[in-house]
């Protein structure tokens, strides 16, 4: 089959410019608005794979401003009110202090109209509702999963070369997924119900000579569908998980021979706990996992 895809788009751009004199202040901005068509012959969700590019009303906004004292603000927002929709405002004082605090949603489309003889697809309990054998009396769905982001991070530079820096973010992720389990290895749709919290500081010195930090991160998974039953059959899905890590790093340019000199010092901890429960119910096995990880290197060139 031919594919096809026409897009027609109407674009009203709008930018302003004004320069305040109390303390002087220089503001910018761009607003658009636009219109537009869209028409796919084919497979509309590869078209759409990771975008959300539908008929209707769209509109962006950017927004700068600078003050004399050398502080600043920038703001972006995207494809308003669509499923890739991002804003972002960021910040600071030039050589002092930056910050940033953002918001961005990203879709997947793995594919539409999917068959199944499951009711209940994208949840952890499915149950055989039509005649396996018989593809005609399937249940159509769709495979997809939305992921949205949020967070922030600030930096703070001192006088003398050290800096600091925190970082915070929150990553939902929700849809349904393809997978597969026994018997026969059927693929059913499995739910994804997923929350990953990201926390992580940096403390560092840079100068011509010689840059250092050293990163400290924590990362918590959280998955609220640990299983997904089939009428009696039970399927383990991806646990809860913790990872901690603390790395150093060191590039030193020493003043000989235009050598640089650079060493890297990681140690990773990586745990898991889950419970055989979630499979066999009147199993109350608890299985701890843990995983470490320490490298060094170092480099003179």
């Amino acid at each position: 089959m031919k594919k096809q895809a026409i897009v027609i788009t109407l674009l009203s751009q709008c930018c302003f410019y004004s320069l305040a004199s109390a303390e002087e202040t220089i503001f910018t901005g761009t607003v658009d608005l636009g219109v537009r068509y869209v028409d796919v012959s084919g497979d509309m969700s590869k078209f759409n794979e990771y975008r959300d590019v539908d008929s209707g009303v769209y509109g962006g906004l950017d927004l700068s401003t600078l003050y004399e004292s050398g502080y600043y603000f920038d703001f972006s927002a995207d494809n308003v009110g669509y499923d890739d929709q991002s804003y972002l405002l960021d910040g600071g004082r030039f050589n002092r202090m930056k910050y940033s605090l953002y918001y961005d949603e990203t879709i997947h489309n793995i594919t539409e109209d999917a068959k199944t003889f499951y009711t209940g697809a994208g949840s952890a309990a499915l149950t055989t509702a039509v005649n396996p054998n018989d593809p005609s009396e399937w249940l159509s769905f769709d495979y997809k999963k939305e992921r949205q982001k949020l967070g922030g991070d600030i930096e703070y530079n001192f006088g003398d070369n050290y800096y600091l820096k925190f970082a915070l973010s929150n990553l939902d992720t929700t849809g349904t997924v393809p997978f597969g389990g026994e018997p026969l290895a059927t693929e059913f749709p499995a739910p994804a119900d997923w929350q990953e919290t990201m926390l992580a500081f940096t403390a560092g010195y840079r100068d011509e000579g010689l840059t250092a930090s050293l990163v400290g991160q924590f990362t918590d998974f959280d998955n609220d569908d640990e299983a997904v039953s089939r009428d009696t059959d039970i399927t383990s899905l991806a646990p809860d998980n913790e990872m901690q890590r603390v790395a150093g790093k060191m590039v030193w340019r020493p003043d000989f021979y235009s050598s640089i000199v650079g060493l890297n010092l990681s140690y990773t901890q990586t745990e898991s706990d889950t419970s055989l429960s979630t499979i066999v119910p009147q199993d109350q096995t608890e299985f701890s996992g843990e995983v470490t990880k320490t490298q060094f290197d170092a480099t003179w060139g």
